[in-house]
């Protein structure tokens, strides 16, 4: 009788926002790991250059749109589908961004609608921690209320309960302010800086997460063998600061000045809703249950270990940061 041997099959992941810095730095972590990726890129032949550079193979379906989103599951035997075009919309208020013009990539009905008509086996939704809203500083954990406070919060909000509610297993991972790489709203706070621009006011407190340390927790989840029910996790650092304590420590590591700051009646009347809103309050969101139950610990615990990495990166990289990122021009400055 002949030994029969079999070799496991490699775990296939579908990926949104694949040519974002997040979703690149995912795309490569998992094909090291050895699973095939597919990408969903919004920017065209660039993003797709970018993808393929990563390992994964990209494609573009409408994010609205099931049947398009249904084809390409089925064409890649999709085990894991991981919504990261949200966090498009995860950057520091300080610079304006078209918060309403990105409704799209919130939307998780259609995704999830393909996905269970092709038997994904689990659904990963990338949300937002400052989704808390204003708790006056005290520490929310994900059993805290979220706080509809304007449309782009309630949007967040109805994505994340589809998810949650969906007859598979689904994750909603609710990431704090993310930084480290490259994007438009970063760059632009960066070069800001160094040309002593006036800059708004954050006085509250809020949570941050360092984009490699984001990205391992996804790969805690993605690869976890067994299936809890779905669940909420907070993926945030260990030590919540102000956001005009991130900006303070960003000019510090850049080696200029500290900014002027936008009178706060000013600010006011002069900014957005929801960068008003993002601005004024005052949350920390604890991340224990990540680290009980995915066995996730930072490493970039403190925001100054995770500055000082990005900046290390951007030094290494040679790259200007008064230059807008190639791989996220999806994203729209005002």
């Amino acid at each position: 009788m002949t030994e029969e041997t079999t070799t496991a099959k490699p775990l296939s992941v579908f990926v949104t926002g694949a040519e974002t810095s997040i979703g690149r730095a995912l795309v490569r972590a998992l094909v090291r790991r050895g699973c095939r990726v597919t990408g969903a890129v919004r920017s065209g032949t660039a993003g797709a250059v970018l993808v393929r550079a990563d390992g994964g193979v990209p494609v573009f379906p409408s994010l609205v749109r099931a049947g398009e989103i249904r084809s390409v599951l089925k064409m890649a035997r999709a085990d894991v589908v991981v919504h990261l075009a949200s966090q498009a919309l995860n950057v520091l208020p300080f610079t304006p961004v078209d918060w309403t013009g990105h409704r799209d990539v919130l939307n998780g009905e259609a995704l999830l609608e393909a996905a269970k008509s092709v038997g994904v086996k689990r659904v990963i939704y990338t949300s937002f921690a400052f989704l808390y809203g204003d708790t006056e500083g005290a520490t929310a954990d994900e059993d805290t209320p979220t706080s509809p406070v304007n449309d782009f919060y309630k949007a967040a909000i109805k994505a994340e309960k589809a998810i949650l509610k969906a007859q598979l297993p689904a994750y909603v991972l609710r990431l704090g302010y993310l930084y480290g790489g490259h994007n438009p709203a970063l760059d632009a706070l960066a070069n800001m800086l160094r040309t002593g621009k006036i800059l708004p006011q954050g006085k509250g407190f809020a949570s941050f997460v360092q984009l490699e340390d984001a990205v391992e927790a996804l790969i805690a989840l993605i690869t976890r063998a067994d299936e809890p029910a779905s669940r909420v996790y907070n993926i945030v650092d260990d030590a919540p600061t102000t956001l005009d304590g991130f900006v303070d420590a960003l000019a510090n590591g850049l080696g200029v000045g500290q900014p002027l700051r936008v009178p706060s009646l000013l600010q006011t009347f002069t900014l957005s809703e929801t960068q008003n809103t993002l601005l004024a309050q005052s949350f920390r969101a604890s991340n224990a249950r990540a680290k009980a139950e995915l066995g996730w610990q930072p490493t970039y615990a403190t925001l100054a270990a995770g500055i000082e990495r990005m900046l290390m990166q951007w030094r290494a990289e040679g790259a200007s940061t008064d230059q807008p990122a190639r791989e996220e021009k999806a994203l729209t400055l005002a």
